[in-house]
């Protein structure tokens, strides 16, 4: 049997983005713990910033729990977006059902962090462009 790891928020780089990793196999009380530092750092940010969903470790989700502990952080006036990577049919059920509860769409689905790092930069120098 599989040991259930935490859910995991760290600094993703010099943005401000934070990066969520999740485990195959989830630490139930580390879901709210990381729904949790995310909702600490955008009530303490001037900035809206993005959180990287990390999900290429194909994680068993635990439903209600994450759709709970999600709906506080996703619809923050500073969270810029959820950019997830790696994303499996239970995590786009997630997703869906937040954008109902919202009626705010600010996901983005890519299958590598590559990917990512691309819109990511994209992103950046059409803001930059608009300075």
């Amino acid at each position: 049997m599989d040991t259930p790891l935490p859910v995991t928020v760290t600094p993703f780089d010099s943005s401000g983005a934070l990066l969520m990793s999740w485990p195959p196999i989830i630490d139930k009380e580390s879901i709210t713990s990381a729904f949790h530092t995310i909702m600490s750092t955008l009530d303490n940010t001037t900035m809206p910033i993005a959180v990287v969903v990390d999900l290429r470790a194909d994680p068993k989700f635990l439903m209600s729990e994450t759709i709970m502990g999600a709906y506080k952080p996703f619809n923050h006036p500073m969270l810029g977006a959820w950019l997830v990577v790696g994303a499996n049919p239970r995590a786009r059920m997630i997703g869906q059902a937040l954008v109902t509860m919202t009626q705010r769409d600010n996901i983005k689905w890519f299958d590598t962090m590559e990917e990512m790092e691309t819109y990511r930069a994209e992103q950046f120098m059409t803001i930059s462009l608009l300075q």
